[in-house]
């Protein structure tokens, strides 16, 4: 069952040169085999805590983007799995044992419905303030 919109944190430098002829495919993608993403509001936060906290500590000037994926318009097939933690991240996403949506294939512009900067606090994110229609 795919849930109507799931969600991927990207550096948005990393979001922009990952866009090819109407796809975008991350950078981590051949090395992966699908695109993580996330099913709920508050595994993508601690997702972005395990995962970015080093963006926060460097003082990145890159924004770091959610993008809200509307399932159904996605034509790669998603499917939900155990996760699949990448080296040196956080565990604190792990610990409720959620499945988590993984897109095998690019990810189809018109499928990403809507976009926004995850505001910094500490050592963690908040949700986006405003979210943009992604064109």
């Amino acid at each position: 069952m795919v849930s109507n919109f799931i969600y991927h944190i990207v550096p948005e430098s990393e979001f922009k040169a990952g866009i090819v002829g109407g796809n975008y495919t991350p950078a981590r993608f051949e090395q992966d085999g699908f695109v993580h993403c996330t099913a709920s509001r508050e595994i993508s936060l601690l997702v972005a805590k395990d995962y970015y906290g080093v963006f926060l500590k460097e003082g990145n000037a890159d924004s770091l983007l959610l993008l809200q994926i509307e399932a159904g318009k996605l034509i790669a097939p998603v499917k939900f799995e155990a996760p699949v933690p990448i080296e040196g991240g956080g565990s604190e996403h792990l610990e409720n044992e959620t499945l988590f949506p993984h897109i095998y294939g690019s990810v189809n512009m018109d499928a990403v419905v809507d976009n926004g900067r995850l505001q910094p606090n500490g050592d963690h994110f908040l949700w986006p303030s405003t979210m943009q229609h992604t064109r």
